[in-house]
């Protein structure tokens, strides 16, 4: 498992130096891109359901796609972080660790149900998702300050949903029209 681990270790390494020479990370437009991919992703997600101290919570596609516009932002701060060699985001994934930590031993045990099963969230997945949540608002800060316009992050966010969208209809257009070829293929035999 070592190795495994050391070999992917170089690969990313070797990727986050070759970006670091074309200044890839360090773009807003990246920043942007990863944000709005997050956002896309989460909405694509469906629903989620958060089961905490017996109580269960539905979690719909706006919740989902502003938590994988944060997860983007966290992963654009991490990777610009690591690049830049600038350990000053640290202090927020460590502080929104502790937050994940505190709330799990406050609330209990937490679980998230999604397609009909649900799996237990202990105090470490907690602690992680902190961690991402405080490196994502230090991300977002981060290509505010930058000039980063939130409506168009949230315009490209919604043209790209919408291609996804047409992108599906197409597809099923071309199912609906093979399954009435095989039918009449069917019935003529």
């Amino acid at each position: 498992m070592g190795q495994l681990f050391d070999r992917i270790s170089r690969v990313v390494r070797a990727e986050l130096n070759s970006n670091r020479d074309n200044g890839v990370i360090e773009s807003p437009d990246t920043g942007a891109a990863l944000v709005a991919g997050g956002a896309v992703a989460g909405a694509s997600i469906g629903k989620v359901g958060v089961l905490a101290g017996g109580t269960g919570y539905s979690i719909g596609a706006i919740p989902l796609a502003s938590l994988g516009a944060l997860t983007g932002a966290a992963l654009y701060e991490a990777l610009r972080s690591i690049l830049a060699g600038d350990s000053s985001s640290a202090g927020a994934a460590v502080t929104g660790a502790a937050a994940g930590a505190a709330t799990s031993a406050a609330i209990g045990g937490v679980g998230v149900a999604l397609g009909g099963s649900a799996i237990g969230v202990g105090m470490v997945g907690m602690a992680a998702g902190g961690a991402v949540v405080g490196l994502g608002i230090v991300g977002i800060n981060r290509l505010l300050q930058q000039g980063l316009d939130p409506e168009k992050l949230l315009d490209q966010a919604i043209e790209d949903m919408e291609a996804d969208a047409q992108k599906a209809r197409s597809a099923l257009i071309n199912v609906t029209a093979c399954q009435k070829r095989l039918q009449q293929q069917s019935e003529q035999t």
